[in-house]
């Protein structure tokens, strides 16, 4: 790694004044963009990027606005359809770029009417308020089930002795993410700011479902120990293991400790989540082809389009704005394919398979894929939950993560992100993978840069989106950073690029 990592620093100082033109009449332009003593102010061919070739912010954001409005884009429902439509017509409208589908069909669970109705052994009864439904765990009659409450442990350690014919009572407790751990850091964009060691984010996790179902349990009730009810509100768990059929629902911190008190009482309680599955629902992943000087050399640049709210799956947006701004420029200043990978079933990669079965329909992509460039999450701004204030903006732009195993790559998005809009960290994982939609692609060894904010409400689902917790003009700065490092991933040699993830 240090020896191609020499390689590329000589590259790049070789590289960053190039002469453009013939004889005495050649000009010393910078690669990246950084004007050398007579450099003209045209840009380098596929290296700098031309700002007024870019969908402006004002279009970018009424495309924002509109799809926060169609409420969650749950996998294949109508707002997701809507969507999907969207961005093909987009995409679609482009000069130069091919843009095809690859279908499924799979099964989709829609949600109906909830409930918690509590009936003391002694004492009125009462509701319990709902902060969300588990998604694709099962459902119930419209009458619900009734039951006894059970303790069932938590979701890392379930207890399943004593559920038969039970509702099981599950401690649902956050936990925060140590970066520290998790991640080595390249640089972070404003060199000035520390990545912090510890994020907060507000996850409902994968909880053991099925195994409550083999215990006998008639439904499950899980409940946020160390969140806000405002933190907890509309969380929605991704779909990724099959349906359990076993309904469970989520409840505040407070709720929870009221009903554990009545665990062993003769309480019951009746719990009802009606649904709904429509087989054979389709959905596309969309690929999108323009061509470069090379078709044997690709840079792929993806995303997902289903997801909760605004930001979750606003990555399409990008997509579109970055196909449009180089269908732009000149073939000649593409020197490879980029290939736009639009996938589905990010929600429930059980049954749709998100980016692992795009990537698995088209093999011959992945193999020309010389780097790519994932996108997830733009124009963020930081939240932090508080048991007393509840989830509140600290007032900040979030973090965004690029993931990178590359220190080639990692230097490709500093140099991007010298003067962005945003906080952005450049790390490495150190387990050797990357976490979001890239993770794929990534195990299928093509160097890669994710980039995925991983803000603390990315996993709720309200009916506005969360439109007010984004910033436009740091999102246009987002796309922006990305044209640019898909500019400098273009110049880098092959022979550099091909062994970046070691």
């Amino acid at each position: 790694m240090e020896i191609e990592r020499r390689k590329f620093m000589q590259w790049m100082a070789a590289a960053s004044t190039v002469a453009v033109g013939r004889g005495g009449d050649a000009k010393m332009l910078s690669l990246f963009g950084r004007p050398s003593a007579g450099a003209a102010d045209t840009p380098v061919p596929g290296a700098s990027l031309q700002r007024n070739l870019l969908t402006p912010q004002k279009e970018v954001w009424d495309w924002q606005t509109w799809m926060a409005a169609l409420g969650p884009k749950f996998t294949g429902n109508p707002a997701h359809d809507k969507y999907m439509e969207f961005i093909a017509d987009k995409l679609n409208a482009i000069p130069g770029l091919e843009t095809t589908r690859d279908n499924i069909k799979f099964s989709r669970w829609n949600v109906g009417r909830y409930s918690i109705r509590v009936n003391p052994a002694a004492g009125q009864g009462f509701d319990v308020p709902i902060t969300s439904y588990y998604g694709y765990s099962g459902q119930t009659t419209e009458e619900g089930v009734t039951a006894e409450l059970a303790y069932g442990g938590s979701y890392a350690k379930p207890q399943l002795s004593n559920l038969e014919g039970k509702i099981a009572f599950v401690e649902h407790p956050n936990e925060d993410r140590p970066w520290g751990k998790i991640y080595s850091v390249w640089g972070t964009a404003p060199a000035s700011e520390k990545l912090p060691d510890v994020s907060h984010p507000v996850r409902p996790h994968q909880t053991a479902l099925s195994e409550y179902k083999k215990a006998g349990a008639v439904g499950v009730i899980l409940a946020w120990t160390n969140v806000s009810d405002s933190a907890a509100k509309d969380q929605y768990p991704f779909a990724h293991r099959p349906i359990a059929n076993i309904p469970a629902l989520f409840v505040g911190r407070q709720d929870g400790i009221k009903l554990r008190e009545l665990i062993g009482t003769g309480t019951k309680v009746n719990l009802t989540l009606t649904a709904e599955m429509f087989p054979n629902t389709s959905t596309d992943h969309l690929w999108s082809t323009l061509p470069g000087t090379s078709s044997d050399e690709v840079i792929l640049i993806n995303t997902h389009t289903d997801g909760p709210n605004a930001p979750e799956e606003n990555g399409s947006l990008a997509l579109i704005a970055l196909a449009r701004y180089f269908a732009k420029l000149p073939k000649e200043q593409r020197k490879r394919t980029l290939v736009f990978l639009n996938s589905t079933g990010h929600l429930c990669e059980s049954y749709v398979g998100g980016t692992a079965g795009a990537i698995k329909g088209r093999p011959d992509v992945i193999k020309k894929s010389i780097a790519a460039v994932t996108i997830e999450h733009l124009g963020c701004s930081e939240w932090i939950d508080d048991i007393d204030r509840g989830y509140h903006p600290t007032g900040k732009d979030d973090w965004g993560i690029a993931i990178t195993p590359s220190k080639i790559l990692a230097d490709v998005m500093l140099e991007s992100t010298q003067v962005a809009r945003g906080r952005w960290g450049i790390v490495n994982q150190l387990d050797g993978n990357v976490l979001g939609v890239g993770q794929p692609i990534n195990r299928a060894g093509v160097p890669i840069i994710q980039y995925i904010d991983q803000v603390g409400y990315l996993e709720a689902a309200p009916a506005d989106g969360f439109i007010g917790r984004l910033n436009p003009e740091v999102m246009q700065s987002q796309i922006e950073v990305f044209a640019k490092a898909i500019h400098k991933l273009d110049a880098i040699p092959s022979e550099l690029l091909t062994k970046a993830n070691g």
